[in-house]
């Protein structure tokens, strides 16, 4: 009786390898889908997203583009959603793409003039008891750096839906 199930437990373990294999490969096909950031032309600063509000409000729920405001915080309809997705983003128009550099700690390779994309986080933030979903990202020059990641960790997204 113990081999039997033994090998029973063998089969079940192959079985949903199989399908996990089977899975992952049917999604290897898949492009991944890529988000556009515009950012406004001068913006410097701290830009906030907020995830699944309601209205008539920044992005739809199937809008790929995300149009930042001038003050950096937008509501969008559109759910955070945990997968991988390439991000672009670009400064007034799609002509000024800005790169992306995810490692405070690699200010050395960057030009202290240039205005660029720093750090960020996606995640849930939460307060007395409410959450938000949100997306968080520095924009501004080296020189802007120390600064504000100061007003970044200052930000409480709750709030800001308030406003």
């Amino acid at each position: 009786m113990g081999q039997k199930r033994r090998i029973m437990k063998i089969i079940a373990l192959i079985s949903v390898s199989l399908l996990g294999i089977v899975w992952f490969a049917s999604k290897q096909g898949q492009e991944m889908k890529t988000e556009i950031h515009l950012i406004p032309k001068g913006f410097i600063g701290v830009v906030t997203i907020i995830h699944s509000q309601s209205g008539e409000i920044g992005a739809t729920k199937n809008d790929s583009v995300y149009h930042i405001p001038n003050n950096g915080i937008l509501l969008t309809q559109k759910p955070l959603k945990a997968k991988i997705k390439d991000i672009k983003y670009y400064y007034g128009d799609r002509q000024n793409p800005l790169e992306y550099v995810w490692d405070f700690k690699s200010k050395e390779r960057t030009n202290n003039d240039t205005i660029y994309v720093y750090g960020g986080s996606t995640g849930t933030y939460g307060q007395n008891g409410k959450e938000v979903d949100c997306t968080t990202y520095i924009v501004g020059t080296l020189n802007d750096l120390d600064s504000l990641s100061n007003a970044l960790n200052k930000i409480k997204p709750l709030e800001l839906i308030k406003k």
